[in-house]
């Protein structure tokens, strides 16, 4: 069941995920509305190729049903957590994908206990809907958001990828999985999305997007001179 697995495999990568596996023992539990376990995965080895490829399978499968929140896929697990920011959405697609084929096998489908995924931290984002992987979304961005990644990734791994176009880079917010790279203009962005698409890391196959205004990392507002503190 999938209690058994979630505390059989990789308990440390869950827990730096934000998994919460002490509600997994309480007999009151209610589930989740917008958080899905997806069961019965095709097993791979969990450094393997395949495994990256076929949770990206998976992410684009529900993507289909509405925009997603964060997929945590244990190593090695035949089984994968998937959050919606709406729960409509994950309603739509649990209905839609429970008992459905998937590489050969019959996806089983659970609702999530509530707790299970902690709440994401303010500058956690939403994985991009279908279609928004490789399109920029207006002439302006500058700023991509990178995921998929692996937890030990570093900025120097990030500009390695980038390789000669690494200069371009303004600033890499770096968070657990994903990453917000901006670049000086939307050009130079455009050029380093190209070099993104496809790269991979660990064996994970990275999912590179412009980045939605709602998605970027709050601004600092820059400190005001003295003479308007001082009322001047």
């Amino acid at each position: 069941i999938a209690e058994s697995v979630l505390t059989r495999e990789a308990s440390v990568m869950l827990s730096d995920e934000g998994v919460n596996l002490a509600v997994l023992g309480d007999s009151n539990r209610v589930n989740s509305k917008t958080v899905i376990l997806v069961k019965n995965l095709p097993a791979t080895s969990p450094n393997s190729r395949d495994r990256a490829d076929v949770v990206g399978d998976l992410v684009r499968m529900f993507r289909k049903a509405g925009e997603l929140g964060r997929v945590v896929a244990p190593p090695g697990s035949t089984l994968v957590l998937v959050e919606f920011l709406e729960a409509a959405d994950a309603r739509r697609a649990f209905a839609k994908f429970a008992y459905s084929p998937f590489n050969g096998v019959p996806l089983y489908l659970e609702w999530a206990p509530v707790g299970l995924l902690k709440p994401p931290t303010r500058q956690s984002a939403a994985l991009p809907k279908e279609g928004d992987e490789g399109s920029p979304l207006d002439e302006s961005s500058t700023t991509l958001h990178l995921s998929n990644l692996p937890l030990t990734c570093s900025e120097a791994n990030i500009r390695t990828l980038l390789q000669e176009h690494a200069p371009m880079l303004r600033s890499i917010s770096l968070k657990k999985g994903f990453a917000f790279l901006e670049f000086r203009d939307h050009d130079a962005a455009v050029k380093a999305r190209q070099i993104l698409l496809g790269a991979e890391l660990e064996q994970r196959k990275l999912v590179v997007s412009f980045s939605k205004p709602s998605q970027k990392a709050p601004a600092v507002e820059a400190s005001k001179p003295a003479a308007a503190a001082a009322g001047v």
